[in-house]
């Protein structure tokens, strides 16, 4: 029951995420649902600021909602690539940092929105959404193939849960700074767990959103991300 959202420059090209998380930290106090259970976010150095192929990306986590962590945001350095998680805890319960989102290793870094109810996997994982992050990991190995094993855990995730309120996920592949997408939700609640995608011009190229929400429902370009499949940008 989180925000989550996406912004990636086609051609590397680097932007300053700060406009783009004043937007993002709208949409989350503005929820239906409370999204201040904490945030976090995973982006692309720019090129003078990488050391070595172990520090291409950074990862910041706060237990703050996202409109209360402003200041934070000038430490943050013009990205070509960001995803953003603010959080809506299951139940109210585990808010400490450590549960906070994007989950993440060398390989990926890892943000849900949803909720589930009667999961039948076993994996390891402090709350349900590292678990699905496991899950996901242990088919892409399996296939060598970072879509085919994301398609292959989900379509296993939707057999083995009894109940699906929304299953969102925007998964990073570091090395290769590709996102993969999926949106799923019960057809009771589209207009929460509807994810959108809008592409702008960007400098010589584009710009690729993909969000909880438009950040202006009555800004044109946004278009409901395709439902139930894994999309790749």
């Amino acid at each position: 029951m989180c925000r989550i959202i996406a912004i990636k420059s086609n051609k590397n090209q680097v932007f300053d995420p700060k406009a783009h998380l004043e937007l993002f930290s709208h949409i989350s106090k503005n929820s239906k649902e409370f999204q201040g259970h904490g945030w976090g976010t995973t982006y692309k150095l720019p090129e003078d600021l990488q050391t070595n192929s172990h520090s291409t990306f950074s990862t910041y986590k706060n237990i703050k909602p996202i409109w209360q962590d402003k200041e934070s945001w000038d430490s943050l350095p013009q990205t070509p690539l960001i995803i953003v998680h603010a959080r809506s805890a299951f139940e109210d319960k585990g808010i400490i940092i450590e549960n906070n989102m994007p989950f993440e290793d060398e390989n990926f870094s890892f943000i849900f929105n949803g909720e589930l109810r009667g999961v039948k996997i076993r994996e390891e994982g402090r709350i349900g959404a590292e678990k699905i992050f496991n899950f996901i990991k242990k088919f892409i190995k399996l296939k060598k193939d970072t879509k085919l094993g994301f398609e292959t855990a989900l379509k296993l995730i939707k057999i083995k849960t009894e109940f699906i309120r929304g299953l969102n996920i925007i998964l990073l592949e570091k090395n290769t700074n590709k996102l993969f997408v999926t949106n799923n939700f019960n057809d009771k609640e589209p207009d929460y767990y509807q994810m959108y995608e809008r592409t702008v011009p960007f400098k010589d190229s584009t710009m690729t959103i993909i969000s909880s929400d438009p950040y202006n429902f009555k800004q044109e370009g946004w278009t409901k991300l395709e439902t139930g499949k894994v999309i790749e940008f």
